[in-house]
């Protein structure tokens, strides 16, 4: 996978229902929701944490394990640089990865319910942009 930009947007006070209705209205998807583990390494001197804007995360969901390295120092609206790449074997990654020096500092499991995102984001990519309606 090669390096993208992440740009999140948080939209506040809506009715997420309604919405969601609009998109399925429109032709997406609703992806239903997925159990996520994930990890976020730090490097051995904790910089990275300290300075908040670099994690190095890997990712387990059911559509497979992916090693992400984001750097959001650069605070213009182009957003955060991320580089992502899909392994194999989350716990042999991540046993890699301790080897290599790296902290594992956030250890999580919970319940993904992205599938409203991901449909606002079919939106996004299909050309709608923000022209979306709600009545």
């Amino acid at each position: 996978m090669p390096e993208s930009r992440e740009i999140e947007a948080r939209f506040m006070n809506i009715d997420q229902g309604k919405v969601m209705r609009r998109l399925l209205e429109l032709g997406a998807t609703d992806l239903g929701e997925d159990m996520l583990e994930e990890i976020i390494f730090y490097d051995q001197n904790l910089e990275w944490q300290k300075d908040g804007r670099i994690i190095l995360r890997l990712r387990k969901n059911k559509k497979g394990v992916v090693l992400t390295f984001k750097d959001a120092r650069d605070e213009s609206l182009s957003g955060t640089k991320e580089t992502e790449i899909k392994v194999d074997d989350f716990s042999k990654t991540k046993e890699l990865l301790e080897k290599t020096g790296l902290l594992p500092i956030v250890i999580r499991k919970k319940r993904d319910t992205r599938s409203f995102w991901a449909m606002f984001c079919w939106i996004l990519t299909h050309g709608q942009g923000f022209l979306l309606t709600l009545r």
